[in-house]
């Protein structure tokens, strides 16, 4: 829910804006990437300390960012941010090249790719832009979109390494595409065209957006605490009892010496020996048993 007071804030700011992204990981260009002729046509471009074309104070047009999330939680929340970090970084690549008129060669055209991962799952996207023509090229709409590439399950043996071959593949054999593209586009601006009325991102209508994103960022890892601390108590208790139920048996079988109640006592019932089972006397002996003699 919304308070009062930041919907007053909100409408003092003139609209809601969404949070600026802060992905737990993110890779772009770096400023020695361009030259010294590049650096200075993008230069009017750099509002303090926010732009579309800078993520950081020395991060051009990032193009891969990832999220990891805990073990109980799903990759939706992820993918999400995922998707609102790469919407913001394809913003800055279709507004550099809106300036040269050239936005609709980004039709349907990879700009980034996202990871989301936890202890288990990780899954790969690609972003890209659906621009809808218009007469009015002012007015063409602009939706930033992803696809899945893979998911699978980073327990198996024979996908651990996916997520790195991807990665490196995309250093190696994307990377050097886009960042020609880029230039292309760079080098095609002219005094004519800069204006940085659109492409600006004020830090001022930011601001509480950012200590929003703080504050959840800041829940998220109280949550996780509150978590592990459950598990933790959780275990405690169930290793009491466990050691109670040992404990409680050994007292038992030191104290009573009890015989098992499987040994069941001789019943009564069994008679004694019968009389008529007869010991032979002591005093007959093998002369007396002899056998007698035959009468003649």
């Amino acid at each position: 829910m919304v308070s009062a007071q930041e919907v007053e804030q909100i409408q003092r700011e003139g609209g809601y804006r969404l949070p600026v992204p802060q992905p737990d990981h993110a890779v772009g260009f770096s400023g020695f990437a361009f030259t010294e002729d590049q650096q200075r046509k993008l230069s009017p471009f750099f509002a303090p300390d926010s732009t579309f074309f800078k993520a950081t104070s020395n991060m051009f047009f990032p193009f891969l960012t990832a999220e990891v999330k805990r073990r109980n939680l799903s990759l939706q929340g992820a993918e999400r941010q995922n998707a609102h970090s790469m919407a913001v970084a394809m913003r800055g690549v279709v507004e550099l090249f809106k300036l040269t008129n050239r936005q609709r060669e980004l039709h349907c055209k990879t700009l980034g790719f996202s990871i989301s991962y936890n202890h288990r799952e990780v899954n790969i996207n690609a972003h890209y832009p659906v621009i809808k023509e218009k007469r009015d090229k002012r007015d063409e709409k602009v939706i930033y979109t992803y696809s899945k590439l893979c998911a699978f399950d980073m327990r198996s043996q024979r996908d651990e390494w996916v997520a790195h071959r991807f990665v490196m593949a995309v250093y190696n054999n994307w990377v050097p595409y886009h960042f020609k593209l880029l230039c292309s586009a760079i080098d095609g601006l002219s005094g004519a065209n800069l204006s940085v009325s659109h492409v600006s991102w004020p830090p001022q209508a930011e601001a509480g957006a950012q200590e929003a994103e703080a504050r959840r960022r800041e829940a998220e890892r109280q949550e996780d605490e509150r978590l592990k601390d459950e598990m933790q108590e959780a275990e405690v208790r169930n290793a009491e009892a466990r050691n109670a139920e040992i404990q409680e048996a050994e007292r038992q079988e030191a104290e009573g010496l009890v015989v098992p109640e499987s040994l069941a006592e001789i019943p009564e019932s069994v008679a004694e020996i019968p009389e008529s089972v007869v010991e032979l006397p002591e005093s007959q002996n093998a002369e007396e048993l002899a056998v007698p003699e035959t009468v003649e």
